[in-house]
């Protein structure tokens, strides 16, 4: 067999090698100290591309298609010289509006790999709204997949200058038959500290954010999750979030790191998603508890057919406890992990692990800080403050962001005193334990008290007949802002808007009860990140309050 690259060790920074050595395979393990570029991408993968050549990568969940290692590692040569040829240097930046494809990993494995600085696009925004984004990156190429043509025909009419080239198909303008026809190209700009992603975050809020990250950052947070939450070598992932997420790192970089497999799915479907999970035995994924809850409601829902799953990674929101009683029920041998992060963290700051899941110990917490992740509450002057005091959650790390790109003023606003500041308003216990009460932005101050939104939502989310809780603050003569809910009944399931007030004032304060309930039985709308969309709903509650 001829090498296809010489395996460098990845774990040379890391100084209790024996315990690593049980979260890693043996081969990646560097006993002497020594290291080359231990965070770059292209280790990672030539190391598993001459072990394994022969081992799947990835596998279509729709099509059965799939890619081994070797495969990936030669493809991957060809599109960096595609990108060469279409004029995209290793700092220049290309972006991506597509669903999840193979296609899609590969321009996403190519930024790690000097390719250029990937720009992965919101589907579910709007032209106008993307057309803001591709202006602010300045990218040179719109890559666009299948059923997005009108939306990207739309964007180049307003950006002419923007190259647009079809994702998938045999077009011959088209990215497969560019990288077919294009020079292999192995000489990649792998450095660590390389550019490799421009994610916008808040891009429905009309002021779109470009968080610029590392290499490093990327990698680095997946070695972090590695340690506390390992996945084994044989394990089968299954891709179903979408890939302009940064909790996408899980699959685009823990499944090569591991020698794992992705089963790829484009967009989640929960019929699609129990037939994948039976189909291909899938034993890992990453989901929401909105979508969770989708898949225990699918009508040819068997826990038999989930058998194989052994994690599922959670987060963006937390987990009702019914949803939790339920999965308790019908799926015990699953683990439960919980993520906090953001975008700006690359993406994961937390982990509630499993044991703490079962042991019940710390309900309501995100978990404790990552390995390499360093955690503080600040109050308003920055001062720090102590465990169980609550202020604005802190964060340190080589996996924070570079910068937001072209702006320094705000860049220098979230970075203050070698921390990122989150805007999260939450506390830690003296085990180190993170709680998070809310965005700073949801605050809701009524009668000059505090009131946590997110508090108040998993109240009402602990009734059994309330499936869904979004709570806002909204405009009250007498109070200044007033207690606003509007909740979601199970499927089948009724509760009135004064069952509700009920159910939370035997738990809460009373100036945190809602003063107005709105109940309605169609679940909210999701973002293109599959979450809801609370500034959305309040707007629409501002609307109709207005115009009555």
């Amino acid at each position: 067999m001829t090498s296809i690259g010489q395996p460098l060790d990845t774990r040379a920074r890391f100084t209790n090698t024996e315990r690593l050595r049980k979260l890693l395979p043996d081969e990646l393990v560097n006993t002497t100290g020594e290291h080359q570029n231990e965070l770059s991408f292209a280790a990672i993968l030539r190391d598993r591309a001459d072990r394994h050549p022969d081992r799947v990568l990835l596998v279509d969940g729709l099509t059965a298609n799939t890619r081994t290692y070797a495969e990936h590692h030669c493809r991957l040569a060809r599109v960096i010289g595609a990108l060469r040829a279409l004029g995209v240097g290793p700092d220049d930046r290309y972006a991506v509006l597509a669903d999840t494809s193979m296609n899609f990993i590969e321009l996403w494995h190519a930024a790690f790999l000097g390719g250029g600085i990937i720009v992965p696009l919101n589907v579910r925004l709007h032209p106008a709204e993307l057309t803001v984004i591709l202006r602010d990156s300045g990218a040179k190429i719109l890559f666009v997949g299948h059923g997005l043509e009108s939306q990207a025909a739309t964007i180049a009419s307003a950006l002419p200058q923007l190259a647009v080239i079809p994702c998938e198909g045999s077009s011959a303008t088209g990215l497969d038959s560019i990288v077919e026809s294009a020079t292999p190209l192995e000489d990649w700009a792998t450095g660590e500290l390389r550019s490799a992603s421009l994610l916008y975050t808040a891009g429905t809020t009309g002021d779109p954010k470009g968080v610029l990250l590392s290499q490093r950052a990327h990698i680095l947070n997946q070695y972090h999750a590695q340690m506390v939450a390992p996945m084994g070598e044989g394990w089968t992932y299954l891709q179903h979030t979408p890939l302009f997420h940064a909790g996408a790192g899980q699959g685009l970089i823990r499944v090569p790191l591991m020698g794992c497999r992705a089963v790829l799915l484009p967009r989640f479907d929960a019929s699609a998603f129990l037939a994948t999970v039976e189909q291909y035995e899938v034993n890992a994924t990453v989901m929401l508890p909105t979508l969770l809850g989708m898949v225990l409601r699918q009508p040819d829902f068997d826990p038999a057919r989930l058998a194989s799953l052994r994690r599922i990674t959670y987060g963006g929101s937390p987990m009702s406890p019914s949803l939790m009683r339920s999965l308790g029920e019908l799926l015990p041998n699953v683990e439960l992990i919980q993520a906090y992060g953001m975008t700006e963290a690359c993406s994961t700051v937390t982990l509630l692990s499993g044991e703490d899941h079962r042991a019940e110990a710390h309900a309501g917490s995100v978990g404790r800080a990552m390995p390499g992740v360093q955690l503080r509450i600040v109050d308003a002057e920055d001062n720090p403050m102590p465990d169980g005091q609550t202020g604005e959650i802190c964060v340190r790390g080589a996996n924070i962001m570079d910068s937001y790109w072209n702006r320094p003023e705000q860049t220098r606003q979230v970075l203050r005193q070698g921390w990122y500041h989150t805007g999260d308003v939450g506390y830690r216990d003296a085990a180190g334990y993170l709680y998070v009460l809310d965005r700073l932005k949801d605050l809701i101050v009524t009668g000059g008290e505090n009131v946590y939104s997110t508090e108040v939502e998993r109240a009402l989310e602990s009734h059994p007949a309330i499936m869904q809780a979004v709570v806002v603050g909204v405009p009250d003569e007498t109070w200044g802002e007033a207690v606003h809910a509007i909740i979601v009944t199970e499927p089948g399931q009724e509760i009135s808007a004064e069952s509700a007030c009920a159910h939370v004032a035997g738990r809460l304060a009373r100036y945190k009860v809602p003063k107005t309930v709105a109940v309605q039985h169609e679940p909210f709308a999701l973002s293109g990140a599959n979450k809801v969309q609370k500034a959305a709903v309040k707007s629409e509650y501002l609307r109709q309050y207005e115009g009555s």
